[in-house]
Order: C-alpha cells, then structure tokens, then sequence
C-alpha cells in the first residue's frame, strides 16, 4: 500500500531561509578551530533548530568609510528561522568571532517541507 505524503508548511509562518557568511580565520588570519565553529553551531541550533553549513568560498569587501580592502574565507551557512531569530544570529556571530561585520541574506519565503506521515 502507498503511503501518502504531505507537504509541512503549518509550522513557516514567519520563517524564512536564511544565507550568513562564517568567517573562516579571525582578523590576524589564523584559522579558528573546529571546536570554535561546533559552538556556534550548536547556539544556532539552539535558536533556529537546524543549520546546513555549505563548503568555503571566496570573499571579497571594501569597507566603504577607509576604503580597505578584506579578502578571506568564509563558510556560507543556511538557517530557516525568523527575522528575529536571525538577528540574534547575526550579534551572536559577530561575538562569538570577534568580527567587525557580519553579513546574511534572505533566500526565499517559500520553503517546503516533505514529511513521511506515519
């Protein structure tokens, strides 16, 4: 006998997904340990229920008052949760590796999610 599907959207109302960029290596460009980054993974965790972090890139910014330049290496993460649970990622992020910005971005409103009913 087939089981059926259905589609979980009851508990995204409000939620969103989310793109936030990890740094990699701190200011002086030493690499932080693995340790370091399970911490915070474990605080996003706590807030959002669940991350999916994504291989290191590339990045490039200019902070616009001084002009310089910052190339490093960053791990882009992906978070479903709301606006203010993303908030609160991004002042713990800024914290937690000692950054002077942290940046994320909306992926998109419209999440589904397909559930095996018992």
């Amino acid at each position: 006998m087939k089981k059926t599907m259905k589609i979980n959207t009851h508990h995204r109302v409000g939620r969103s997904l989310w793109q936030i960029f990890v740094p990699v290596t701190d200011n002086s460009g030493n690499e932080f340990t693995t340790m370091h980054h399970k911490k915070w993974d474990t605080k996003v965790r706590d807030i959002s229920g669940g991350l999916t972090i994504n291989k290191k890139s590339r990045g490039i910014w200019q902070i616009p008052m001084t002009g310089k330049v910052f190339e490093e290496r960053v791990l882009p993460v992906l978070i479903d949760c709301g606006l203010v649970d993303m908030e609160k990622i991004m002042e713990m992020t800024l914290e937690h590796y000692n950054q002077e910005a942290v940046m994320c971005y909306k992926v998109s409103d419209l999440v589904l999610i397909l559930e095996r009913e018992s």
